[in-house]
């Protein structure tokens, strides 16, 4: 049986986010180590997911296009990240103090920005030290830590190596928001649309065409196949997640902005352009 499903990039993320708990590596991080959850637009839906967690969009992201721009969340709204829970249960350690406490076991859910054909994950970085994954990626490279990327189908581009090369802050000299580098992870765990419903239903999906108008921005079609019972079932768990409201963020204010390259710079609100 062969079945089309398009997907929004907020029902992306939410079947993403469902198949991460199927994960034999997650489920052995709940049972006996530490999973560490990073910020970002599809991680919050994994706290929903994982742990029961009430909380928004906007409490639980950092750098993000938003407005049509690039930008920050506000300060003010943020929650405490990464989140760390040991044996299942969240408990109050930061990441680095999780990683000291060595267990192989050990996995790190960090989102990404951009997905190649080849499994590269690109991440947007405009902290001057790099952000969460500069900070983490030497213990899981060295030690064999696991990282797990989940990350939608509507950010997929030709090369992230190639486009690397044309990114790092102070080498733009326009920038609409937060100047930024691309920092290329190699060996993550990729889950996509595809592992996704791979890992909830056994069947092979095929991306086969993006985008779309009035609601269907961003969306991903995808072309499903397999047994009578499993694209049933697949169907059903689509139909479910139909409707998964869009994500709102709350950029922060750009007279609070420290990125000097950024073209909004300290601009008062009345000042900014409409389209924002």
């Amino acid at each position: 049986m062969r079945a089309t499903i398009v997907l929004t990039p907020a029902e992306s993320k939410r079947l993403i986010a469902k198949s991460i708990a199927k994960k034999d590596e997650i489920k052995r991080a709940m049972e006996r180590a530490y999973v560490i959850l990073c910020e970002g637009s599809t991680n919050v839906m994994i706290a929903q997911e994982i742990f029961g967690l009430s909380i928004a969009c906007e409490n639980f992201t950092c750098g993000m296009s938003v407005g049509r721009t690039l930008c920050n969340s506000k300060l003010e709204v943020r929650s405490n990240f990464p989140l760390v829970a040991y044996k299942g249960k969240l408990v109050d350690l930061t990441y680095k103090e999780a990683l000291e406490d060595f267990n192989l076991d050990t996995v790190i859910i960090k989102g990404g920005n951009a997905i190649d054909k080849d499994g590269f994950v690109g991440t947007i970085v405009s902290g001057y030290d790099g952000g969460v994954i500069a900070n983490v990626l030497g213990t899981s490279v060295s030690q064999g830590i696991k990282i797990i990327c989940p990350i939608g189908l509507e950010k997929c581009i030709f090369s992230v190596r190639e486009a690397a090369r044309y990114t790092g802050g102070k080498r733009f000299d326009y920038s609409m928001g937060p100047d930024y580098g691309l920092f290329i992870l190699s060996n993550t765990d990729v889950v996509t649309e595809i592992e996704a419903i791979k890992l909830l239903t056994g069947i092979d999906a095929y991306h086969v065409a993006s985008g779309g108008i009035g609601g269907s921005e961003g969306a991903v079609i995808l072309s499903c196949e397999g047994c009578d019972n499993n694209v049933k079932k697949l169907i059903k768990i689509i139909e479910k997640i139909k409707g998964e409201p869009c994500q709102k963020g709350i950029r922060q204010k750009c007279t609070e902005c420290k990125y000097v390259n950024c073209i909004f710079y300290k601009k008062d609100e009345e000042l900014l352009p409409e389209w924002m």
